[in-house]
C-alpha cells in the first residue's frame, strides 16, 4: 500500500520515500534523512513512525488506514502535535474514519493504566499455514520457503500492488460540542442513558450509542450497569435525537 502512494505522490509532482520493516538500515536512514532535512515532502511507512518517531516539522497527518485501537489513534496523529516556529495547526487527513469511530485525538480521555501486556485471546490460536517453495518469475528456478532473492538468478522481485481507489471531498469536521465535561458528569449522563433505554424496554447497547452521539465516543472507561433518576438535560438530548431522526427520515420520503 505505502508503495503504491508514495507512487501515486511522485508521480504528481510531489516528492515522497517510503520507510518500512523490510529495508537495510542503511536504506531506512536514507529514506529518514531524505525526508527530515526537506528533500522529500512525504514520508509513507506502516507502523514504523507511529510511534517512537520525533520530527516536530511535521504539520500534516495522513491517516490511510482504519483502527480501533485508541492509542494507535492518539499515537499517529500525535506525530503533528509538537510545536515548532512558524507551525500554526496540525491537519490530520482521516481517510478511515477513525474519528468518527474513536472521537477527536485530543479529547479522549484515559482513566486507568494497564501493564502494557496484551490480554491472551480466549479462542486458540490458529495454527500457522506451512510455507511453501515459490517459482522465481525471472528465471522459473523453485525457491525454497521464505527465500526473497533467487539463489539462480539473484532476481528479487518488487510487489506493489494497485490500490483500489474513489472520488471524494475532503471536509472540515465540527466538534458538536467545546464544553468539557468531567468524568462524574459523563458517568452521571451514562447511567441517566441506562435508566431511560431500560424503561423504554431499547435494546442492549442503545445507550452505548445514545452517549457516544452525546461525547463523541463510546462509554469504554465508564461503570457498565449503573443506574440514577432521569434528569431534564438527558429528557431534552433525547428529545433533541427524536427530533433529528425523525427530520432525516422525512427528508429520504
Amino acid at each position: 500500500h505505502i508503495k503504491h502512494m508514495t507512487k501515486e505522490f511522485n508521480k504528481h509532482g510531489i516528492s515522497a520515500c517510503q520507510i518500512n520493516a523490510y529495508q537495510s538500515q542503511a536504506e531506512r536512514k536514507e529514506a529518514l534523512d531524505g525526508f527530515l532535512i526537506g528533500n522529500t515532502k512525504v514520508l509513507c511507512s506502516v507502523e514504523v513512525a507511529t510511534k517512537g518517531f520525533d520530527c516536530a516539522e511535521v504539520e500534516c497527518v495522513v491517516l490511510a488506514v482504519a483502527t480501533k485501537s485508541h492509542i494507535k489513534w492518539e499515537q499517529t496523529c500525535g506525530r503533528s502535535y509538537r510545536v515548532f516556529p512558524g507551525k500554526e495547526r496540525a491537519i490530520i487527513l482521516d481517510l478511515g474514519g477513525n474519528c468518527e469511530r474513536l472521537g477527536f485525538p485530543d479529547s479522549y480521555d484515559f482513566y486507568e493504566l494497564d501493564d502494557g501486556k496484551k490480554s491472551k485471546s480466549k479462542t486458540k490460536e490458529k495454527e500457522k499455514i506451512e510455507k511453501l517453495p515459490k517459482i522465481c518469475p525471472s528465471c522459473l528456478f523453485l525457491k525454497p520457503a521464505g527465500i526473497q532473492i533467487c539463489p539462480r538468478c539473484k532476481f528479487k522481485p518488487q510487489f506493489i500492488q494497485d490500490v483500489e481507489v474513489s472520488e471524494g471531498t475532503l471536509e472540515k469536521l465540527k466538534r458538536k460540542n467545546n464544553r468539557t465535561y468531567t468524568k462524574e458528569e459523563k458517568q452521571s449522563f451514562l447511567n441517566q442513558l441506562n435508566t431511560y433505554c431500560r424503561d423504554k424496554g431499547w435494546r442492549e447497547g442503545a445507550a452505548s450509542q445514545q452517549y457516544k452521539a452525546k461525547y463523541g465516543v463510546f462509554p469504554n472507561a465508564m461503570e457498565k450497569g449503573c443506574y440514577e433518576p432521569v434528569g431534564k438535560d438527558v429528557l431534552n438530548f433525547i428529545r433533541h435525537q427524536n427530533i433529528k431522526y425523525a427530520h432525516s427520515k422525512s427528508k429520504k420520503a
